[in-house]
């Protein structure tokens, strides 16, 4: 486990872990997009758009021109 890993985990209560262990593949995945819907949901524009100026791996997607 490098040092990011054990930031992240040492922040989560005790026996997060265990849990999501415990979890089928599908029910992780669906607890993560649920977890990614919220997260996305709570981002205004001005947030996307400050976060484009700032991180380099922040784009915008290209257009695909299709109707």
């Amino acid at each position: 486990m490098d040092e990011a890993e054990r930031r992240v985990w040492a922040r989560l209560p005790a026996g997060t872990r265990a849990a999501l262990g415990g979890l089928t593949p599908a029910e992780l995945r669906t607890l993560l997009l649920g977890v990614a819907r919220d997260r996305a949901a709570a981002v205004r524009p001005a947030d996307v758009v400050r976060r484009w100026r700032a991180d380099r791996f922040t784009r915008p997607a290209a257009a695909s021109g299709a109707p």
